[in-house]
């Protein structure tokens, strides 16, 4: 389970947030190395830039970036505008394979006159 923090962003103190987001929020600019932070099960409050946040950083970077764009898309859209944005990449999909089917010989000169070009340019 996620260990969770309260930091206070100058006027409130909000949270109980995962590291996660505390690092999502600092990319964000909306916090920063300097914001007061604690653990949710402790009094201390350390600036962020003192906190242990080694375990959320690994899972952020072992996630990569098509974990990291599947979970803002997750979390920023509609049910419907997902569907419809999985349409459109099942739609240009589609058209690549097809022009692929039938436009290869064009594809083919194509990179035929680049490949001239480039060995006369030697």
């Amino acid at each position: 389970m996620a260990r969770k923090f309260i930091y206070d962003n100058g006027e409130e103190k909000l949270g109980p947030v995962t590291g996660r987001e505390l690092l999502r929020l600092r990319a964000e600019g909306e916090i920063d190395d300097n914001t007061w932070v604690r653990p949710e099960e402790s009094r201390t409050w350390r600036p962020l830039r003192h906190t242990d946040l080694r375990e959320e950083k690994k899972k952020e970077a072992s996630s990569g970036m098509i974990g990291s764009l599947w979970r803002m898309l997750v979390s920023h859209m509609s049910f419907k505008m997902m569907l419809v944005l999985v349409l459109v990449v099942v739609v240009l999909l589609a058209m690549l394979v097809v022009a692929g089917v039938y436009l290869w010989p064009l594809f083919l000169v194509l990179f035929m006159i680049w490949l001239l070009g480039r060995l006369i340019q030697r």
